[in-house]
């Protein structure tokens, strides 16, 4: 099976022509409830090892609700990010 990008996580907009993202073959596969993929990464002082999951999240290691976002530009991985919070501190992004 080829893919287009790393693990075939493309967004269309950016595989290669003739090909099918690792996701959109997921999706016509009918093999996962869900089409989402998650990642988990342990605290920097822990032992634990990150991970991704398709098909879904693992309850256990996260707090409170999920928000979806969606994509900024079709053809790459790209959210606007107003600020993000780590712990008690707050790192503020560019206003559009």
């Amino acid at each position: 099976m080829r893919f287009a990008g790393i693990l075939g996580l493309s967004l269309p907009g950016m595989k290669r022509q003739g090909t099918h993202t690792f996701l959109e073959r997921v999706k016509t596969s009918g093999k996962f409830k869900h089409v989402l993929m998650s990642f988990y990464f342990p605290p920097l002082d822990s032992k634990g090892t990150s991970f991704f999951m398709l098909g879904g999240v693992n309850t256990k290691y996260f707090q409170g609700p999920i928000k979806y976002y969606k994509v900024d530009d079709p053809s790459y991985w790209k959210i606007h990010i107003s600020r993000i919070r780590v712990n008690q501190t707050q790192y503020n992004g560019r206003e559009r």
